[in-house]
């Protein structure tokens, strides 16, 4: 019977993240309260994936499976192409709904600078993208596909990588970014358009929260309050952009797809 990548089921899924815990805690312990809170997380961030590869390279390595990542771009104009349907998505849709969100839970998480901590701007805009790319497109979704169609690997990916982002206010965002992010790396084969995609989508929240902290709160009153005496105006041509350009990446990807068949 011939081996497949590990990890390929649900339960292979479960014990990979269990365990990546069991190693990582005791380094909770060794940081708690000597670090920055900013700091711990990376570490520990950090550690989880470590302890995550390392079992994944050692289970495939008994199986004689190569891990085999590839990060390659080669189509820009595609990229920026699907950078641009995440700027106007940002635009016109999540940050909107996320003022609203936070105006009726009555919640100001936007009140500090984000830029202020060097640490956490490299740890979401750097080390956040490429790690979870890694861990979830590149060893969870590659091993899925190897025993699941791709429908339903795609989403089994992204239910998890939606789940862990923890705060139900990212849930939406996170849940069609890996949607996205996992058909990307189902047609491509490569990580680099995903991780890139993903630091575009974190950098824009920092800026958003940049922009909060500078100009005020993220409490609405009015439609005004998002971007002006203009914002309605500017919402619905971000949503129709959004929707064109990532229709226009779409039909791109598939062209590139048929030709290299």
């Amino acid at each position: 019977m011939k081996k497949l990548f590990y990890p390929n089921t649900i339960l292979q899924l479960i014990g990979l993240l269990t365990g990546s815990i069991v190693l990582t805690t005791p380094i909770l312990f060794v940081v708690r309260d000597k670090l920055s809170a900013d700091l711990q997380s990376l570490i520990l961030f950090v550690a989880m994936f470590i302890s995550i590869m390392l079992i994944v390279i050692l289970v495939n390595r008994k199986r004689e499976i190569k891990l085999d990542i590839s990060f390659s771009i080669k189509n820009i104009f595609l990229l920026l192409l699907f950078i641009s349907s995440i700027v106007f998505f940002q635009i016109g849709l999540r940050l909107p709904l996320s003022k609203i969100a936070d105006s009726l839970q009555g919640i100001d998480n936007n009140i500090l600078n984000p830029f202020k901590s060097v640490i956490y701007v490299l740890t979401l805009v750097v080390f956040v993208p490429i790690i979870e790319e890694i861990i979830f497109r590149g060893v969870i979704l590659k091993g899925l596909l190897t025993k699941h169609s791709a429908k339903k690997s795609i989403i089994i990916s992204t239910i998890i990588f939606t789940v862990v982002h923890v705060n139900p206010s990212l849930f939406p965002q996170a849940f069609l970014f890996g949607l996205l992010s996992g058909w990307i790396y189902y047609k491509t084969k490569s990580l680099g358009f995903s991780i890139i995609l993903h630091s575009t989508t974190n950098l824009f929240s920092l800026l958003s929260g940049y922009f909060s902290f500078k100009f005020g709160s993220p409490i609405i009153s009015s439609s005004s309050d998002f971007y002006g005496d203009y914002s309605i105006i500017i919402i619905l041509i971000s949503i129709i952009l959004f929707v064109y350009v990532l229709g226009a990446s779409v039909k791109k990807m598939k062209t590139i797809d048929s030709k290299t068949r």
